[in-house]
């Protein structure tokens, strides 16, 4: 089985081209910031982000498909195939471990950039280096995790993952004070650990099609991706309103030996680590890939 190896090579190239642009699009955006027409930076990325968002339509038009041989079915029994894969009890262990974590990573994920921009007045090239510093962990451990995954299985890989993801938000507890040399090594470290993002995006998508029956596998992961993201969407919500909730709120605690400042975005942290391990605890009851090894 070279499933694991081919989504972590693939995984190579689309990180490293994500990570350039990602960076370059941070330098063009604070060259107009100093210019004092930040916003200009951001729309004319945008509208290239766009222009090239259409392209990406043309090139998936052209891309040529395996070909199928059309199913003649009645509406009524199409949407009733959709209630297949809420029958499948293996399947929905899955289901609801992959909406549980959606929602976890969600609740804090798109917080994280806000605090290096506005709690520790970061610019956007350097947010870029960070973010740089995550992607090249990621891309340099994708056909490693992919050859693990390969050989000792998608859930065992996914597992030991989440383990390390599920105490990533509470890392970014003690990356303050952003000016000194501890805190750059914090950071730097802290975005290293996006090393088993890859692990995660890899294993994820090996682990439905694994459960999902090839006659109904589009079925299956259009139910699947549909309470992931359902779950995804909902949670940034959530945490917004956290933080508005407990806007100004501060409180000095004692961690590790020394006085610690918290504020709101802090407790938002500590709350994902939390529900993070709580869904990775799902996984208990998740079918193993171990033994079976994908054939299709």
């Amino acid at each position: 089985d070279i499933r694991g190896r081919y989504f972590g090579l693939r995984n190579v190239f689309v990180g490293s081209f994500g990570m350039v642009a990602g960076y370059l699009s941070s330098l063009y955006v604070d060259h107009w910031k100093a210019l004092g027409r930040g916003m200009l930076g951001f729309q004319i990325i945008f509208a290239i982000s766009a222009f090239l968002g259409f392209l990406t339509f043309i090139v998936i038009a052209m891309t040529p498909e395996a070909p199928m041989e059309p199913k003649k079915q009645s509406l009524k029994v199409f949407l009733r195939s959709f209630q297949i894969p809420f029958r499948d009890n293996p399947f929905v262990i899955w289901m609801v471990y992959h909406g549980c974590y959606a929602f976890a990573t969600g609740f804090a994920g798109p917080f994280f950039s806000v605090y290096l921009l506005k709690e520790l007045q970061l610019s956007l090239a350097t947010v870029a280096i960070y973010t740089a510093i995550g992607e090249i962990s990621s891309i340099a451990l994708s056909r490693f995790w992919g050859v693990l995954a390969d050989k000792y299985g998608n859930k065992t890989v996914l597992a030991i993952s989440c383990v390390v993801k599920s105490i990533f938000p509470a890392l970014w507890i003690f990356a303050t004070g952003a000016n000194t040399m501890g805190a750059i090594l914090w950071l730097g470290f802290v975005h290293s650990t996006r090393g088993f993002n890859s692990a995660q995006q890899i294993t994820t998508l090996n682990m439905a099609l694994y459960l999902s029956p090839e006659e109904s596998r589009p079925i299956y992961l259009s139910c699947e991706s549909t309470v992931a993201n359902l779950a995804s969407a909902i949670s940034p919500f959530l945490g917004g309103l956290l933080i508005g909730a407990m806007a100004g709120w501060h409180a000095e605690v004692f961690i590790l030996g020394r006085n610690q400042m918290l504020c709101a975005i802090h407790v938002l942290f500590l709350i994902s680590a939390i529900l993070r391990s709580a869904a990775s605890m799902i996984l208990i009851w998740v079918k193993s890939d171990s033994r079976n090894r994908l054939d299709s």
